[in-house]
């Protein structure tokens, strides 16, 4: 490993933060379209497998059950029997 410079290792580590927070950004970004598309579905719900299959061309399944389940901590849905239902009881999070 070649030696950094204080110089060399903030400009690294601040370019590590702007990745970060453009990361932090897309994945509320993710969670809004998510939660548009529950919401959107209305009183009837949504199978959450028919909707991971809309998006599983962009996404993992890891990342998917990442943001449903921070919609269902913060109360904004809920979950019976893998159909998803907008409670809006709370807003969805942002930054």
């Amino acid at each position: 490993m070649r030696y950094q410079s204080k110089t060399e290792q903030g400009e690294i580590e601040k370019k590590e933060q702007v990745k970060n927070q453009v990361a932090a950004m897309l994945m509320l970004r993710f969670i809004k379209i998510v939660a548009d598309a529950i919401q959107e579905a209305g009183s009837h719900g949504i199978p959450s497998g028919h909707l991971y299959a809309v998006m599983m061309h962009k996404i993992d399944l890891r990342t998917y059950t990442y943001a449903i389940d921070i919609l269902k901590e913060s109360g904004a849905v809920t979950e019976q029997f893998h159909r998803l239902f907008w409670s809006g009881k709370r807003t969805i999070p942002t930054l």
